[in-house]
């Protein structure tokens, strides 16, 4: 039986997105995801997870005209796992996301009606 692979995110770009044209053209940037959390003590503390992008095809080629580092966007796609080996021989590995759609400078979901725009554009939750 098949998985169900499926991540979406809002984040900042924390990083000058990158454009490639080759064989593929392909775009790469990262993206900082804040979340607060509680201590049990009461204080909040943030954290932030990065993780890298990846978008192909025509769409790579029209966002990285518009994509700008610090800039909030909803990133819709799949994980994947990437894995290779340092020259000392060491396993390495870390997941990123393969974008399917990106939204420009969204905004947090509870605010200005973007969960009607996420439900338009991704087909719900």
């Amino acid at each position: 039986m098949n998985g169900y692979n499926r991540i979406t995110m809002l984040g900042n770009v924390a990083s000058d997105p990158e454009f490639k044209s080759d064989k593929w053209q392909i775009l790469n940037f990262r993206l900082a995801c804040n979340q607060k959390n509680k201590k049990k003590d009461g204080s909040v503390f943030e954290e932030t997870c990065f993780i890298d992008v990846s978008m192909f095809g025509f769409k790579a080629q029209e966002f990285a005209t518009q994509l700008q580092k610090g800039m909030q966007v909803l990133v819709d796609g799949r994980l994947k796992l990437d894995s290779w080996k340092t020259q000392e021989g060491e396993s390495r590995s870390k997941h990123k996301i393969l974008a399917d759609n990106i939204i420009l400078e969204a905004e947090p979901v509870e605010e200005n009606g973007l969960r009607d725009k996420i439900e338009d554009t991704f087909g719900g939750f």
